[in-house]
């Protein structure tokens, strides 16, 4: 087994457990593992990226949709436009494909999901891998305490991440 797989068995146990484990285990391989469980604990907020799409509940559909090519061209995040008010609030997110699909007239805040999956700025990487995992997102949106967006994390940005602490 390798210290990051031993970091995935360990991080589901309480924090006693991995220490009683922890005693049996190679010595050489206790720091790695112990350094791998430091870096699980990060917060995300080292892997956000601020270039995501965003747009205003009252544009229609069209709008984006007319300058998509544009807006899109320099961000990381592309798949999802993130729907936020003036204060920079979270109000809702439309994946591309509903962008795509939705009527040209309607408006972004009618066709939205307004039931949103987020991260907290304070969210370890490992409690995102874990929400990736579980929703099958491509990306999630990062909030602060107050609703107000303060990034994007990209599951690809996760993975490579989590990879290379399998490897480690």
């Amino acid at each position: 087994m390798t210290p990051g797989q031993a970091v995935d068995v360990l991080s589901a146990l309480t924090l006693e457990d991995q220490a009683t484990i922890m005693e049996l285990m190679n010595k050489q391989n206790i720091a790695k593992i112990t350094s791998i469980l430091k870096q699980r604990q990060d917060t995300i907020l080292n892997l956000i990226t601020e270039r995501y799409l965003k747009a205003q509940p009252d544009e229609t559909v069209e709008t984006v949709q007319n300058a998509y090519i544009n807006i899109a061209k320099d961000k990381d995040e592309i798949m999802y436009i993130h729907i936020i008010d003036k204060d920079n609030n979270l109000l809702g997110m439309i994946d591309i494909k509903e962008l795509l699909q939705a009527d040209n007239k309607t408006l972004l805040k009618d066709v939205m999901n307004k039931n949103v999956i987020t991260l907290k700025k304070d969210n370890s990487i490992n409690e995102a891998t874990k929400m990736f995992s579980k929703y099958g997102f491509g990306s999630l949106p990062v909030i602060d305490n107050d609703n107000k967006i303060v990034g994007v994390v990209r599951q690809r940005d996760v993975a490579k991440l989590t990879l290379h602490f399998l490897e480690y």
